[in-house]
């Protein structure tokens, strides 16, 4: 049977992990969401192995952002990273 792990320990070592990806990775975030810290953000971009990462800071209050006003620009953000990736 798997063990099951508490969110902390969830998030140690997803945390520890994050270092060890070599790939450009996109991270778009809502600056003024209430579910998700904008430090998440700062956090992956600090950690990030891969010069290539864009990290997007959206003035946006939405937690779901592929879907509503800011939509076109996250569609956009990622064709354009994954052309130049």
């Amino acid at each position: 049977m798997p063990r099951e792990y508490t969110l902390l320990e969830f998030v140690e070592r997803t945390r520890t992990r994050l270092q060890k990806i070599p790939q450009p990775i996109l991270v778009i975030h809502a600056a003024h969401e209430k579910i998700v810290s904008a430090r998440s953000l700062r956090f992956l971009q600090g950690i990030s192995a891969n010069p290539k990462s864009r990290f997007e800071l959206l003035d946006s209050n939405r937690h779901v952002l592929i879907r509503g006003a800011d939509s076109q620009k996250v569609f956009k953000l990622c064709a354009d990273f994954l052309r130049e990736v």
